[in-house]
């Protein structure tokens, strides 16, 4: 199974103007189209409503105008959960029921997911936050759990329902991740998108290392995560050291995971640039190793 989404994950990343880790996969298959989430769009009721023209199970969301209002926002995009309208009757918010479910629970039932996929989630997620701050929105709710797979395997952000938009600079956030994603209390002078970056920052940490920062898996207690989010405080008062990535990714990865640590970026699109740039690296150099280690690799047929 994990072939076949690795497959279509370097394929993802090759669209997005990447060389990608053509040593796993000899012959991947054509990207998949990002377009199904727009191609209806035009049928819409006067509300704005596309439940009539969209073909697949529906998720009911109790009634939230503030949600409702950020996915209007953020229009049509291929890194969010596309928004059909809402119920006239019971104002419902009308979403896709994506049947993968969410990437904290798929990585928790999957231990084999190649680190090209993984790569690829990474940067979807970081071009959905990207998307999010140039419409001057803040997730608030940064986590695993609100990101979804679509049925190609994709990543999309949902549950805007804690989202801003246009934050003042010292904005107060009441309510927020769970808390091992919260980001230093210290940090509450700088962007208001602190609270995307440093949890974005910790999705990266996940993804590329399959463990939470100080933890030794991606299932720690509440009582553990309180105690990293407390080990994050003391780490930014003391100008300490946040968790490293293992040696071999660091040196391609850790300074974009450093710097979402540190709150060096300003705001998800650089952070992007930067991580498409280390993801291109990474394959470049992981491509040459193996061709020098196995030089008949190519040969190899690989079924999916």
């Amino acid at each position: 199974m994990f072939f076949a989404v690795a497959a279509r994950a370097v394929a993802s990343a090759a669209a997005i103007g990447q060389s990608v880790v053509s040593f796993i996969f000899p012959q991947p298959p054509p990207p998949p189209s990002l377009q199904h989430e727009d191609s209806e769009r035009d049928d819409k009721s006067e509300n704005g409503s596309t439940e009539a023209s969209f073909k697949g199970a529906i998720f009911r969301k109790p009634a939230n105008e503030n949600e409702e209002g950020i996915y209007r926002i953020l229009e049509s995009h291929p890194r969010i959960l596309r928004y059909l309208g809402k119920d006239p009757l019971t104002g419902q918010i009308l979403l896709p029921s994506l049947r993968n479910g969410d990437l904290f629970s798929h990585l928790s039932a999957h231990s084999d997911i190649p680190l090209a996929t993984r790569l690829t989630w990474a940067i979807e997620i970081a071009q959905g936050v990207a998307h999010l701050h140039a419409r001057d929105v803040i997730w608030a709710d940064p986590h695993l759990q609100n990101v979804l797979l679509t049925d190609d395997y994709h990543a999309v952000l949902c549950d805007f329902g804690r989202s801003i938009h246009k934050a003042s600079h010292y904005y107060n956030f009441t309510k927020g991740p769970p808390p091992i994603y919260i980001c230093p209390i210290g940090y509450g002078y700088r962007t208001p998108r602190r609270t995307d970056i440093f949890g974005l920052g910790v999705i990266l940490f996940v993804l590329l290392s399959e463990r939470f920062p100080f933890h030794r898996d991606i299932s720690p207690s509440l009582q553990e995560q309180t105690a990293i989010m407390q080990k994050h405080d003391e780490i930014f008062s003391a100008l300490g050291v946040f968790d490293k990535l293992p040696p071999w990714l660091d040196s391609y990865f850790g300074d974009v995971v450093n710097k979402c640590f540190t709150l060096e970026y300003q705001s998800a699109d650089t952070l992007v640039t930067e991580l498409e740039a280390a993801f291109s690296r990474w394959c470049r150099n992981t491509e040459h190793w193996n061709h020098l280690l196995n030089p008949d690799f190519y040969n190899t047929s690989i079924e999916l």
